[in-house]
């Protein structure tokens, strides 16, 4: 039960995060954007990747 509960949230955040990237992706296409911009978004998304890959590792109690 618990480990449902745990692959569908999972599945949800990663849905979540897609949705949040091609939105990212989709306004990179339609405007212009400096560096600056560009690698604090990807900064984020690897951040985000490395949160949920670290709760992912962690064990469970």
């Amino acid at each position: 039960q618990q480990k449902h509960e745990l692959i569908e949230q999972d599945q949800q955040a990663m849905s979540r995060m897609e949705s949040q990237f091609q939105q990212a992706v989709n306004e990179l296409k339609e405007d212009k954007t400096d560096r600056a911009a560009l690698a604090e978004m990807l900064m984020e998304v690897a951040m985000r990747l490395k949160v949920g890959a670290t709760k992912h590792t962690e064990p469970q109690s």
